[in-house]
């Protein structure tokens, strides 16, 4: 619920010094454990081009010129969906791409669908997760803006290996400044690993280039899948208002 009044002056919006008309706009979270409060309006004035004489006095063109620029792009967000074998990654590229899950195959190679969220497009990498497939994660790295790594909760016997591939994955130049969005899948089981327990187990906490956040899911019933990219539409806009 947005409220507060915005009075009309000459030449422009005149905006009230507290700017109640204006949404708040917060990073959630991040690597550096900073929070970044900032309005809509502060990263309106940062987009290039929109500037005025006054800081309290905007033309009314350019502030929604502004606003449509921030919440319509084509730009797509190179995504890789990356984590071992049976881990759930295929699943999860449906559930968002489609909303349903669907019967999946282990995937030789790649799949890749678009998936749209809040209006900020995300071009999806399904990697195959087989111990003989991933050495070739890395022909995918370059221009990736977000690695989405899916754990198996309840294959405990394996979760040395995910935090192999996970630091070794993060290790890459190629991947310097991507955001990093452990889902830990499979929540609906039994004695599944809880989020903070698989933290701890792949070292999260010791990340210090990177963004990153685990969530909770299940793909297989759908839950948990959207707060993930929720955050990563935050990471996003947030670096694109900078």
């Amino acid at each position: 619920c947005v409220r507060g009044r915005a009075r009309q002056g000459r030449g422009g919006l005149e905006v009230p010094q507290q700017a109640a008309f204006w949404p708040r706009v917060d990073c959630l979270e991040g690597g550096d454990g900073v929070q970044n409060d900032r309005t809509l309006l502060s990263a309106a004035l940062e987009v290039p081009g929109l500037r005025s004489r006054d800081p309290g006095l905007l033309p009314m063109g350019q502030v929604v010129s502004a606003f449509y620029s921030w919440f319509n792009t084509d730009k797509e967000y190179k995504v890789l969906l990356i984590g071992l074998d049976n881990a759930g990654k295929t699943t999860t590229l449906y559930q968002l791409h489609l909303g349903q899950a669907i019967e999946t195959q282990p995937t030789i190679g790649s799949n890749v669908e678009t998936v749209k969220h809040k209006n900020v497009h995300f071009e999806v990498w399904d990697l195959g997760g087989q111990a003989t497939l991933r050495p070739s994660w890395v022909t995918y790295f370059k221009a990736t803006d977000a690695l989405v790594l899916v754990v198996d909760s309840t294959d405990r016997a394996r979760i040395g290996q995910v935090k192999d591939e996970l630091w070794r994955v993060v290790g890459s130049e190629d991947l310097k400044g991507a955001f990093v969005l452990v889902f830990a899948n499979k929540q609906d089981l039994e004695d599944c690993m809880s989020p903070a327990d698989i933290s701890s187990s792949l070292k999260l906490h010791d990340i210090k280039d990177h963004d990153w956040h685990i969530q909770a899911c299940s793909a297989k019933e759908g839950t948990g899948l959207v707060e993930g990219f929720d955050w990563m539409v935050q990471r996003v806009k947030n670096r694109a208002s900078k």
